[in-house]
């Protein structure tokens, strides 16, 4: 072996190892991406798995359904005696001003 193909035999082997590297390097990015990736989408889940935890049932909304309901019902019966108030009121009221305006 003569030094000429020793240099050329070492410039080949640093050429591949400069693109093994180089590989390397291209493998390890794209991994690094991948996971930064699933830790963001890992830290999207469990900010929504808080947001459901903290969602109302099916049975939660029925039962506020029927207070909803229940709730209607004391309102619409709360309006009609307040009618009849006030057409006492302005009995009263009628009554008041024809025994002022009679004295």
């Amino acid at each position: 072996m003569n030094l000429e193909e020793l240099s050329f035999s070492f410039s080949a082997v640093q050429w591949l190892l400069t693109v093994a590297i180089g590989i390397y390097a291209w493998v390890i990015s794209r991994q690094a991406a991948t996971n930064s990736e699933v830790l963001e989408l890992r830290t999207r889940v469990i900010a929504l798995e808080e947001r459901v935890k903290q969602m109302p049932t099916q049975q939660q909304l029925a039962q506020l359904m029927v207070q909803l309901g229940a709730t209607e019902a004391q309102l619409n019966n709360i309006g009609i005696q307040l009618g009849a108030m006030s057409r006492r009121v302005e009995r009263i009221d009628d009554f008041l001003m024809k025994q002022r305006g009679g004295k």
